[in-house]
């Protein structure tokens, strides 16, 4: 019998949730002028991009004690795709943001501006991350 062990989803949840908060921390917390035009659209893909490799190189080696190059780097390609699209979504809809604002009526203006791009920076984040899990099963 083949004995490889496979994570358990609430291990993989849970690292997806971690990331997912990460990015969303790192939008609220790094957004403040000339950044709000860089940040969404390209240091947050390159931040995701990085974790992303390095989550399924981390998963790899715990579950199959090597790694394999070429599927954690076409593994993490998906994750920043989807985190360069909310960020144009964002930039060219700032109506997907009405619904988190309304939710805080008595935050500044600017961060009601980081919290609703963190909610959706974090839900990329979470849904890019269990994609890429996917990659971490390919020894």
């Amino acid at each position: 019998m083949d004995k490889q062990a496979t994570p358990a989803p609430s291990q993989s949840s849970r690292r997806s949730i971690i990331y997912g908060f990460a990015v969303a921390a790192a939008c609220i917390l790094g957004i403040s002028g000339f950044a709000l035009q860089l940040y969404p659209l390209v240091l947050l893909p390159l931040i995701t991009y990085g974790m992303n490799v390095g989550l399924i190189f981390l998963g790899q080696f715990l579950l199959c004690n090597n790694t394999a190059v070429g599927s954690a780097l076409f593994g993490s390609i998906a994750p920043t795709i989807l985190t360069i699209i909310i960020a144009l979504l964002l930039k060219v809809f700032p109506t997907f943001r009405y619904p988190i604002v309304a939710v805080a009526p008595t935050m500044d203006v600017d961060m009601k501006l980081r919290v609703s791009n963190g909610f959706w920076f974090f839900w990329a984040g979470l849904i890019g991350t269990l994609y890429a899990g996917s990659s971490m099963q390919l020894c």
